[in-house]
């Protein structure tokens, strides 16, 4: 029963606010984490594109990636739902949460 409860308890830390900078710092890293994905997902695709930061031109159109892409949320609750492991839901968290936090 208390592991029934654990996410639901867990997920509402995200209720409480956090401070403003520590709020950009993650979403500026989620959002570049997702472009890059977007890059290789396209590269892996052959598809031609120029990347200027979270800016994609790509033939007839020109895309970019904004905060609300982040998927901070989405990317949790997926974990959640579709790994068992706890191993594998905290590598998801370590990836979600990318490198480019400590470079800004």
């Amino acid at each position: 029963m208390v592991a029934a409860a654990a996410f639901p308890i867990a997920f509402l830390i995200f209720v409480v606010p956090r401070p403003d900078a520590a709020v950009h710092r993650i979403e500026t890293a989620s959002v570049l984490a997702s472009a890059d994905v977007s890059a290789w997902l396209f590269r892996l695709t052959r598809t031609p594109l120029l990347r200027d930061g979270t800016v994609f031109a790509l033939p007839g159109i020109v895309v970019k990636v904004a905060e609300e892409c982040s998927g901070i949320h989405s990317s949790l609750v997926a974990s959640h739902l579709f790994l068992e492991s706890p191993w594998r839901r905290l590598i998801v968290l370590v990836f979600v949460i990318p490198r480019y936090a400590s470079r800004r």
